[in-house]
């Protein structure tokens, strides 16, 4: 059988699919060496603009060089075949296998690697190039020496290739769990689109779950807009305050109220990941209090064409101590600790309290009754009881005299 080739790249064995098309591996026939070849599919090369677009992503990405962020190295094709052709990542698997393998990650793990996702998009955003489909399954986790490293791949044509799709049958191939208020709604998208595609990012990494799992598609859009997600610190222990403030912080609804830029929220992931910080303050300090709301939590969807929802995991980690970061260190919870919060916790039939958390996570209710009037009425009521008894032991007196 011939090999493949487009144009001086040899085709190799597929390594993934997506909804633009599939990923192989290759050869640069000239040079020798691997690459990824990222593949429009075929259905879609016939749309002059979806083509066109392939295109222009590729230029774009071409002028990005950041260690967070997959090389792309040509553009080649000719006909029916066309492929970005990007740099291969040996070893490596992406973010969300990882999740799908081992439920939820170590507050300080989480942290490097959400920082690395949060470098890469800034470097990214620095250039004038959003995202638009920031999610687990578009992260690439490696191992580089004696750390793990992400990398921010599948920039592609999510904006053009989604947009179409969501039109037609308002899927966007997984990606609602991910979309920000502003896309659902069809606004003005910019990068802080991707703040809150990686706050989600975030919230699943930690919590093992999406903030929103609904079976509906709008219903899906319709919570993006409208409910507010309970915090991760309410859906999985040892999730550091601050922690918990900033992944909230990017779930907020007006873009306006987000970070100011993924490279401040990659300044303070870096601080925790490093130091530990358990609930001091970071280079980016978040003045969005975290909320309380959970929305209703239902299985998996069956849509078809939604996808099959992020798993909403019930692994817990192994209990952890690092000598650096004993915030972020604190014992994981057993499987059986794990059963007892989420017994505890009890079915998400609606809402929970509707009542704001404040950053110190401390309820915003009415205040709490002064020690000293409490102890004034407690002496009133004394009195008033001792009387209502004495009068009660004189009438009674008088009766027997009466009688």
């Amino acid at each position: 059988m011939a090999e493949e080739r487009i144009g001086k790249y040899a085709l190799g064995a597929a390594l993934g699919t997506g909804g633009s098309g599939a990923v192989h591996r290759g050869i640069d026939t000239v040079l020798g060496r691997p690459v990824a070849l990222k593949l429009l599919h075929p259905q879609l090369v016939h749309d002059a603009a979806v083509l066109a677009r392939f295109r222009a992503e590729a230029e774009a990405m071409a002028r990005l060089n950041h260690p967070n962020v997959v090389t792309v190295h040509d553009f080649a094709g000719a006909g029916k075949r066309w492929a970005i052709v990007m740099e291969l990542v040996e070893g490596g698997e992406t973010l969300a296998s990882v999740l799908a393998r081992e439920g939820r990650l170590a507050p300080e793990r989480a942290a490097r690697l959400l920082a690395d996702v949060a470098r890469g998009l800034g470097h990214a955003h620095a250039r004038g190039i959003v995202h638009r489909d920031v999610k687990p399954a578009n992260v690439l986790v490696v191992r580089d020496g004696h750390r793990e490293r992400a990398k921010v791949t599948d920039f592609g044509i999510a904006r053009l290739v989604d947009k179409q799709r969501m039109t037609a049958d308002r899927t966007t191939l997984g990606t609602l769990y991910y979309m920000a208020p502003e896309q659902a709604g069809d606004s003005a998208v910019d990068a802080r689109a991707d703040l809150y595609s990686f706050g989600v990012t975030a919230y699943e990494v930690l919590t093992g779950s999406v903030p929103f799992r609904y079976e509906s598609a709008p219903r899906l859009l319709r919570a993006h807009l409208e409910e507010t997600p309970a915090p991760p610190s309410a859906m999985a222990t040892g999730i550091p305050p601050t922690l918990d403030r900033l992944v909230s912080s990017l779930l907020a609804k007006r873009p306006e109220d987000r970070p100011p830029s993924a490279d401040a929220v990659a300044d303070a992931l870096e601080a925790l990941g490093a130091t530990g910080t358990p609930s001091g303050e970071l280079a980016y300090a978040p003045t969005v209090a975290a909320p309380s709301g959970a929305p209703p939590r239902p299985s998996a969807p069956s849509e078809p064409g939604l996808g099959a929802a992020p798993r909403q995991s019930s692994q817990s980690l192994p209990a952890t101590r690092s000598s650096s970061a004993e915030g972020l260190a604190s014992p994981r919870p057993s499987n059986e600790q794990a059963a007892q919060d989420r017994a505890s916790r009890g079915p998400s039939q609606g809402r929970m309290s509707q009542g704001r958390m404040s950053q110190g996570g401390t309820s915003q209710g009415g205040p709490a009754p002064d020690d000293g009037q409490t102890t004034l009425w407690i002496a009133i009521g004394a009195v008033v009881l001792f009387g209502v008894v004495l009068f009660g032991s004189i009438l009674g007196a008088c009766f027997v005299c009466h009688g």
